[in-house]
Parts: C-alpha cells; sequence; structure tokens
C-alpha cells in the first residue's frame, strides 16, 4: 500500500512538475516584423485578406496548450488613409468599445504605455458567463496593429505564463 502510494505522489508531481515546464520557442513568422516566445508551435489558423479595403495582409496564429488556456498573436496591416482617420490612442479606444460593450463582459484593467517606442495598450477582460479571462496586448507600429492575446479558464495557473507570453513580444525596427 505505502509504495502505491508513493509511486502516485511521484507521478502526480513529476506531471505537475511537467506543465510548470514549458518549452517556450521563439517564434518570429517572415515578414511579420516581431519576435514572441510561444509556449509550443502555434497554428496559421487564417492567412486571407479581410474583405474591408483599409486593411490587409491579415494573419492569425494560435497555440492551444489545454483546454484551458490559449495562446494568439493576430496582426493586420492599415491603410495609410485610413491610419489618419483617428489618432492612435482611437485606435485602441474603439477597439475596447467594441470589446467592453458585449454582453457579460467586463474592463478589469486598462494600461496604455510604450513598447519599443510605439503606442500599446493592454486589457484584462472577464467574460462573468462562461468564466473566461482575456490579457490583452495591442501594439500600432507604423501602420500595422498587433494583438497579443492569451485565453484562460485558470487564472492562477496561467498568471506568471500570461506575463512571460505578453512581456516577450518585440517589433523590429526593419
Amino acid at each position: 500500500m505505502l509504495r502505491k502510494s508513493i509511486l502516485l505522489i511521484t507521478i502526480f508531481v513529476f506531471s505537475a512538475g511537467a506543465w510548470a515546464s514549458i518549452k517556450w520557442q521563439v517564434f518570429s513568422p517572415e515578414g511579420a516584423r516581431l519576435t514572441i516566445l510561444f509556449p509550443g508551435k502555434p497554428e496559421l489558423r487564417d492567412s486571407r485578406r479581410p474583405d474591408d479595403e483599409n486593411v490587409s495582409n491579415a494573419h492569425l496564429y494560435i497555440y492551444t496548450m489545454d483546454k484551458k488556456n490559449s495562446y494568439t498573436l493576430f496582426y493586420f496591416d492599415i491603410s495609410d488613409k485610413h491610419l489618419k482617420s483617428r489618432t492612435k490612442r482611437g485606435w485602441f479606444d474603439d477597439i475596447q468599445f467594441r470589446l467592453g460593450s458585449r454582453p457579460n463582459i467586463r474592463i478589469n484593467k486598462k494600461r496604455d504605455f510604450k513598447l519599443s517606442g510605439y503606442p500599446a495598450r493592454d486589457l484584462v477582460l472577464f467574460n462573468s458567463k462562461d468564466m473566461i479571462t482575456y490579457n490583452i496586448r495591442y501594439v500600432l507600429a507604423r501602420n500595422r496593429m498587433y494583438t497579443i492575446m492569451v485565453v484562460t479558464r485558470d487564472q492562477k495557473q496561467a498568471l506568471k505564463d500570461t506575463r512571460k507570453f505578453l512581456a516577450s513580444f518585440r517589433v523590429k525596427r526593419k
């Protein structure tokens, strides 16, 4: 009985440690002008051009760790004319308004800052119906909007990894 208990405890400790020792990978898709660490190899889910004539070169990469956590990188280019239609902060305000006005969504945190000299905004949204937290970072670099996001149902476990993912994002100067 004691041996079985020790064996079960050993299996539990090593399996829990495996989750904690994520093999972070540098990800820098060609032409994206960025680097970021993903906790695994992300899949390209969408690289079609949107129907909007003011937006082009859209790419969506997702890595789903388990049923509780996913990591997303989305970016697109904005036409010069459309980019000048509002201030850089106005772009973030518009996105925040559209996200925050959805049913069951509450904005828990907002922070504006500069990342590599470019305007950026962090948002933490909570969906009270589905019990999901969205940690989002927006960066507007020249005419490209980057969205980096961690979606999680397990806030305590994912907090450290969320910070690492968001903090690893870098825009290349060219």
